[in-house]
C-alpha cells in the first residue's frame, strides 16, 4: 500500500471518530497534519476545483493533485455526511467540459471521499465564469439534489489566473451570492489573482478567502477554512415524524438561542451610526462590516408582516428613518433595503437616533403593533457630540415606552460609561463591545441570543 493510500486510511479513521465534533487523536504520524475541529452543521456544499494547467505548470503533477484531493477530503470530511445531514457535490471545470458529481450522488462519508479521490485534473486554461455558472444553474438546482431551506456553500479552489473575462467572472459570482450561495475561495500557489478571488468571495473576505504559496501548504489552512464555513452556517436540525405507513423528514433552519424569537411577533429597529467619525470616512467599513452586520441580524429572525418586522434608523448630526416597520414583508426585501443605505457623514447624535425610533418608527401609523415586543439595536463607533445632554434622557424615554435597548459599541472612540448607562438592564446582556468594525460579526450570535431569551 503506497503512502498516499495510508494517508487516506488515516483520514477515514480520524473522520469516523468525530462524532463529538472533534477529530480524535494526536497529530497523525503519517501526515503530520494538526487536528482540526469537525463541524456538526448541515449544508449543501459544492467543491469547484479549477486547477487546469496550474497543475502541469508546477513540478510534480500527480503529487500536487494529491495535495488538492487530500485537502478537499479533509474539509468536507469534517461535516456530517448523511441523507438528512450535509450533502457534497463537485465540479472540475475546464475550457472544454466540466466533470464532477451531483449533491445527491454520495450520501455516505467513505463513498464520498472515494469519489473525490477519483477526480481527475484537466490540462486546459482555467474557466472560472463557466464553472460558477454551471454550479449555480445545474449543481445547485433541485433536479441535481439541492435542498430548499438548507444553506448553500460553494468552495472555489484554484491554482492559476482566470483567462476568461474578469467582469463576467465577478458577475457570475455575484449572481451566486444573490441566489443565497456563500462563496469561499482558496488560492493555491503564488500564481493566483488574489484581488479577483477576494471580489468573488462572500463578505467578509477575511473569513471567505484563503491562500497558500504552493500546493504542499494546503493542510495549513484546512482548519481555518472549516471554521470559516462552519461559523457562517446556522444551526440546522433534522426532525423525523413516523406514521403507520410512511416516514417523512423536515429540515428546520434555526440559529442557536433564537427560541422565543422564532415563534413570537417582534418589532425590531436597527439604529445605525452613519456619521463620518463613526466609520472614519471608510466606505469599506460601512459596506463590508456595518451593512453585513445588519443583514446578519435580519437573517436571525423570521421576517414577515405577522412575525418579526424590521426598521432602520440612521443617525449623524440628525436622524432619519430609512424604512418603516410596515415595509418588512420578507428578509430578502429588508436586506435589499439595507444594501442601499449610505454613509452620510457628519457629527454623532445618538439622542436623535433613539428619539426617531421612539416617536416615528414605533408609531401605530408606521407599522408598530400593540402588544408586540419592541427591541432596538443601536450601533455606534463614536462618542456623542451633538445633543449630548439629551442622550441619557432620550434613552430613558425609550425604555419607559417599552423599548428594550441594546448597544453595540465599536472602537475605543466610544464613551463606554455613557453607552452602558443608556442600554436596558441588565447591562451584561444588553451592552456589546468590539475593538474594530471587522469584529462586528463576532457578536451577532450573542446579541441575538440575548434579545431572544
Amino acid at each position: 500500500m503506497n503512502s498516499r493510500w495510508i494517508e487516506v486510511v488515516v483520514t477515514f479513521v480520524g473522520v469516523a471518530c468525530s462524532l463529538e465534533g472533534v477529530l480524535a487523536g494526536p497529530v497523525s504520524p503519517v501526515t503530520s497534519k494538526p487536528n482540526v475541529q469537525g463541524c456538526p452543521k448541515i449544508a449543501d456544499i459544492i467543491l469547484v476545483i479549477d486547477i487546469s494547467n496550474a497543475i502541469t505548470e508546477a513540478s510534480g503533477k500527480q503529487e500536487n493533485w494529491n495535495y488538492v484531493l487530500d485537502f478537499a477530503s479533509s474539509v468536507v470530511g469534517s461535516f456530517p455526511i448523511a441523507p438528512q445531514q450535509t450533502h457534497v457535490g463537485a465540479a472540475v471545470p475546464s475550457s472544454r467540459s466540466i466533470a464532477g458529481f451531483q449533491l445527491d450522488k454520495y450520501m455516505e462519508r467513505n463513498t464520498l471521499l472515494n469519489a473525490i479521490n477519483k477526480l481527475k485534473p484537466f490540462d486546459t486554461k482555467p474557466n472560472f465564469a463557466e464553472g460558477l455558472l454551471y454550479v449555480r444553474t445545474v449543481l445547485f438546482s433541485t433536479d441535481d439534489g439541492a435542498r430548499n431551506n438548507v444553506p448553500k456553500i460553494a468552495v472555489l479552489m484554484t491554482g492559476g489566473r482566470a483567462t476568461d473575462d474578469t467582469v463576467k467572472t465577478i458577475r457570475q459570482a455575484n449572481l451566486m451570492k444573490e441566489a443565497g450561495i456563500q462563496v469561499f475561495t482558496v488560492g493555491m500557489t503564488d500564481k493566483v489573482d488574489s484581488s479577483l478571488l477576494t471580489a468573488i468571495s462572500s463578505n467578509p473576505s477575511a473569513s471567505h478567502f484563503f491562500s497558500v504559496l504552493d500546493f504542499s501548504k494546503l493542510n495549513t489552512i484546512s482548519g481555518d477554512l472549516i471554521r470559516g464555513i462552519c461559523d457562517s452556517l446556522p444551526i440546522v436540525t433534522t426532525q423525523s415524524t413516523t406514521t403507520a405507513t410512511t416516514t417523512t423528514s423536515t429540515i428546520t433552519r434555526k440559529i442557536t438561542g433564537v427560541g422565543p424569537c422564532s415563534n413570537l411577533p417582534l418589532d425590531l429597529v436597527l439604529i445605525i451610526d452613519s456619521s463620518t467619525s463613526s466609520v472614519a470616512a471608510n466606505l469599506y467599513n460601512w459596506n463590508t462590516h456595518m451593512l453585513e452586520f445588519a443583514k446578519s441580524i435580519v437573517d436571525a429572525f423570521d421576517i414577515s408582516p405577522s412575525m418579526t418586522r424590521v426598521s432602520v434608523v440612521e443617525f449623524t448630526s440628525s436622524a432619519y428613518t430609512a424604512f418603516l416597520l410596515l415595509d418588512s414583508s420578507d428578509a430578502t426585501s429588508v436586506k435589499t433595503a439595507i444594501d442601499s443605505l449610505k454613509l452620510n457623514g457628519g457629527d454623532t447624535n445618538i439622542a436623535a437616533g433613539i428619539r426617531t425610533a421612539r416617536t416615528e418608527v414605533y408609531h401605530p401609523n408606521n407599522g408598530a403593533r400593540t402588544g408586540v415586543r419592541r427591541k432596538a439595536f443601536l450601533v455606534t463607533g463614536h462618542v456623542a457630540d451633538v445633543d449630548v445632554d439629551q442622550t441619557i434622557p432620550e434613552a430613558d424615554l425609550a425604555k419607559q415606552a417599552g423599548i428594550e435597548l441594546f448597544i453595540i459599541a465599536i472602537t475605543k472612540q466610544v464613551d463606554e460609561q455613557q453607552l452602558r448607562s443608556i442600554c436596558s438592564a441588565p447591562v451584561d446582556s444588553h451592552y456589546f463591545y468590539v475593538p474594530d468594525y471587522s469584529q462586528l460579526s463576532t457578536v451577532v450570535k450573542r446579541l441575538v441570543n440575548s434579545a431572544c431569551n
